[in-house]
């Protein structure tokens, strides 16, 4: 102990007096003091002596040390031994007063561990002593020296502990940091009040500062526990903001200090507002931090080795003062999710640098494909939300955020000088909540930052492909046969620009209004008219496979026919508001002509009627408070070019304020990217090639399809290389009409390029001439198709049916399907009767506000479907 001799600190010299009678275990007691894990800890602190007696005497204790404790031990089988220990105790207590005495019933080897200290004392001790300091009980086996620990902290330790004044404890504590003795440490920390372990890394500090003058790294090991263990017994963010105040006046010492403390504590590295000035490389040595929080310091500069951390999931370096990041090209933290750069000193200089690929072009305006140069990721593919407010000095976003696959919260709130949001921000497809301060961007438009992410997502994206407006809506013309669908959909494209050859069941044309601007910023409108005729197509009401949002509905009915005729529509008007919820519809009454009694205000007190909705004048705005979505109601003579027009300017307006359901944004006003249209191109010419070569079905699996659009070019390479954004593109072209492709299971696997087709397919799959009644069987299907080269698409287009609820499935191995709209009214001559009493039924009343078609119909099959199901399992249990 030279070491505490030379710093001034004598150890006191302390007693430890066994008293006991003979075969007590006095020697075995004494002799295991050695070797128990309080001896050597002690005794750097103190010369510690193990006396034993058989008898006690004051003459003894009297030539003894003047600091003394006491250990009575007995065995409790032994007479002689009681009776001794009831003899020392009756004199230690008659000469001390308030003795610190320890006794201790030895059980030799035949005593388990017990959990904790006995709570009542032996009868001997009760009849022996009257004192208010009795003795501390143990109860063990002296044999068993792990058992010793807690009797040698009460008859030893603490005396001795008490007796050193909080200076001297100071003292020695000071002393154990500077030597590296942890275990001194571990034994002085828990009784000192009032622990301020930044004095005592300064301790370490100048122990370091000392070796590293002498180039000596012996205690390096010893001292780095030393700092481990102090920064953890208190609160450890305390700590390291007491050392970090420290920093200026150590400032080798404590940078020493907080290296240390920076290293296997545990993942989590949180060390705000501690001054530092420099970011210590030692920190990270081992790759074992998952969250590092080192804001509100005076960082100016990272270390690159920060950003390779392979388990870092969050970062926060905000409120500093960086100017700079290291490279985000260099990287390597897969799954860092979170990082703040927020309130620093980022410049505009370090994001230019990036700009070393074609697809950060302003506006998009050149080719995005990648080359050897390209930048197409950053190595941080996990990174959802970065934080980079508050830069005062950025005028420009990073342009490696774009390139983020996982981004979905920007934070670039409280930069005043940030005004545009550049094009190629659109690239992160992720990103669904952008944090702006409004009054600051001037691009995107206030009107479409006022509508939220989606909308200044849509902008960019729009500017950075290079997009084009696409006014083209559909219009589709519904209503049971006779009515004059076809008629009006002759006049309706008699003057467009383009027609189409009458074909079974579905017919497509264009027209462009106006064909003449009578002002400059009237926009011109393709209308596509879809007319479905024929009996079998209304009467299936096969048209709701091919509904889609860009559409509006003529819903047309023969005012001859009266309110009934005006009746039979609320059908057609369920299948639009169960499918396009919101499109606009527009109800025309044909034949017009023919019944010049019928007045207009007599139709709006029917439709008032039929739809639950308040008569209208003509002249008023669209029917309110109706179960359906009527825009319009118009009663004309389709053979009429003057009634015609009036119906195409009714249209036009309908489409001027026509909104997108999804963004809520006016259709005509919308802009899509160039790609897509390109792809309309593409697959239209692909049709006509089909057809001319007779090679077969307009119709592709997804494989070919992706392989299809591969082998060709697209403005800026987008299809090519997304297939996420190819899939974006086909659901447009869904919507216009131009493919048919079901985003649902088992459907997604299938591309109809041409829906004039698909719908002539359906309708011959569901003519009654063609199957079994109401039965469709998938062979007869199979042969359907092999005649017009579609082998292989029975199930698919079977599942389209089941789909919208045209077709019910009868088997389980799927071969029978039931169409519930060609079951006959009549009942079956095998219809089973049963003489029920009124006792017998049980009724129930349901009311329906919307009755789909064939809903009973395909209900009872169904049933009778799980039925069998539940049969066969059944019988499979029976059977095993």
């Amino acid at each position: 102990m030279s070491g505490v001799q030379s710093s001034g600190l004598e150890r006191p010299i302390h007693q430890l007096l066994v008293c006991g009678g003979p075969r007590s275990g006095k020697k075995t007691l004494k002799n295991n003091w050695s070797m128990t894990s309080w001896s050597g800890v002690v005794e750097k602190i103190a010369n510690v002596e193990v006396v034993t007696c058989q008898e006690f005497s004051t003459n003894l204790i009297q030539a003894a040390f003047e600091h003394v404790s006491f250990l009575v031990i007995y065995l409790p089988e032994d007479q002689e031994s009681v009776a001794s220990a009831q003899q020392a105790l009756r004199a230690i207590y008659d000469d001390f007063d308030q003795p610190c005495v320890t006794l201790v019933e030895n059980r030799f080897g035949d005593y388990k561990f017990p959990s904790q200290q006995p709570d009542q004392l032996p009868v001997l001790v009760s009849l022996t002593i009257n004192s208010s300091a009795p003795p501390i009980f143990w109860r063990v086996s002296v044999v068993e020296c792990r058992q010793l620990t807690g009797v040698f902290n009460s008859c030893l330790v603490r005396p001795l502990l008490a007796r050193l004044g909080s200076n001297r404890k100071s003292m020695l504590l000071c002393w154990a940091c500077s030597e590296g003795k942890l275990d001194v440490l571990k034994l002085l920390l828990p009784y000192m009040d009032n622990i301020d372990p930044a004095n005592y890394l300064c301790c370490v500090a100048a122990k370091l500062s000392t070796q590293n003058s002498k180039n000596d790294q012996s205690l390096l090991p010893k001292l780095r526990q030393i700092v481990e263990y102090i920064s953890n017994f208190g609160d450890r963010h305390r700590v390291l903001k007491k050392v970090g105040n420290l920093v200026e006046q150590y400032p080798t010492e404590c940078s020493c200090i907080l290296n240390m403390m920076g290293e296997g504590i545990d993942d989590h590295l949180t060390c705000p507002k501690l001054g530092l000035t420099c970011f210590p490389i030692s920190w990270i040595m081992q790759d074992d931090y998952t969250v590092i929080d080192i804001s509100h310091n005076h960082l100016q500069l990272l270390p690159a080795k920060l950003f390779s951390l392979t388990k870092l999931k969050r970062l926060n370096v905000s409120h500093n003062q960086l100017q700079s990041i290291p490279s985000p090209m260099m990287w390597n933290c897969p799954k860092l999710q979170d990082l703040s750069l927020a309130a620093n000193d980022l410049r505009n200089e370090q994001w230019k640098v990036l700009v070393t690929s074609k697809i950060f072009t302003p506006f998009g305006t050149t080719s995005m494909s990648p080359d050897s140069s390209t930048i197409t990721s950053i190595p941080a593919p996990s990174l959802m939300k970065v934080d980079i407010s508050g830069n005062l000095k950025l005028s420009m976003l990073p342009e490696w955020l774009c390139l983020l696959s996982s981004l979905t919260v920007l934070d670039i709130r409280g930069i005043p000088v940030l005004h545009t949001l550049p094009p190629q921000l659109s690239l992160a497809r992720n990103l669904c909540v952008i944090k702006l301060d409004p009054e600051y961007i001037t691009s995107p438009p206030a009107s479409e930052v006022a509508l939220g992410t989606s909308a200044v997502m849509t902008y960019l994206r729009c500017r950075h492909r290079g997009s084009l407006p696409y006014r083209h809506i559909r219009v589709v013309i519904l209503g049971e046969p006779t009515t004059g669908k076809y008629t009006l959909y002759s006049n309706l494209i008699a003057s467009g620009a383009s027609s189409t050859v009458r074909k079974a069941h579905m017919n497509i044309g264009r027209f462009e209004y106006p064909q003449r601007r009578f002002f400059s910023n009237d926009p011109r409108i393709t209308f596509q008219v879809v007319g479905f005729t024929g009996a079998e197509s209304s009467r299936h009401y096969l048209s709701q496979c091919f509904f889609t949002y860009r559409s509006i509905f003529l819903l047309l009915w023969k005012v001859t026919d009266g309110k009934e005729g005006l009746s039979r529509l609320q059908q057609q008007l369920h299948n639009i508001q169960a499918r396009v919820p919101g499109s606009p519809v527009i109800l025309v009454g044909t034949h017009a002509d023919q019944n010049v009694t019928i007045s207009v205000s007599t139709v709006a007190s029917w439709e008032a009627d039929l739809f639950s909705c308040a008569p209208m004048e003509p002249t008023t705005a669209p029917l309110k408070n109706t179960l359906f979505p009527i825009n319009d109601s118009i009663l004309m003579n389709c053979k009429s070019k003057r009634d015609v027009e009036q119906l195409q300017l009714a249209l036009y307006k309908q489409a001027l304020t026509m909104k997108n359901p999804r963004t809520m944004k006016l259709v005509i006003s919308e802009q899509v990217p160039r790609s897509y249209v390109e792809l309309q191109s593409l697959i239209q010419s692909e049709v006509k090639t089909i057809y001319t070569l007779k090679e077969g079905a307009p119709v592709k699996r997804r494989r070919h399809f992706l392989n299809f659009v591969k082998e060709h070019t697209f403005h800026n390479k987008e299809l090519e290389d997304d297939v996420t954004e190819l899939d974006a593109a086909c659901r447009f072209l869904h919507d216009a009409g131009v493919i048919v492709h079901y985003n649902v299971y088992e459907l997604n696997d299938i591309y109809f390029l041409d829906p004039q087709w698909l719908c002539n397919i359906l309708c011959n799959i569901t003519d009654p001439l063609n199957n079994s009644g109401s039965i469709v069987h998938v062979a007869d299907v199979t042969s359907l198709l092999n005649e017009v080269g579609g082998a292989g698409l029975q199930h698919y287009l079977l599942k389209i049916l089941e789909l919208f609820n045209i077709a019910v499935c009868l088997d389980m191995d799927r071969e029978r399907f039931l169409i519930p709209s060609l079951l006959s009214n009549k009942r079956p001559s095998n219809y089973p009767s049963y003489n029920l009493q009124a006792d017998d039924v049980n009724c129930k009343h349901f009311c329906f506000g919307y009755m789909p078609n064939g809903f009973f119909a395909r209900l009872v099959a169904q049933v009778l479907l799980h039925v069998k199901q539940l049969s066969a399992q059944l019988m499979a249990c029976h059977t095993e």
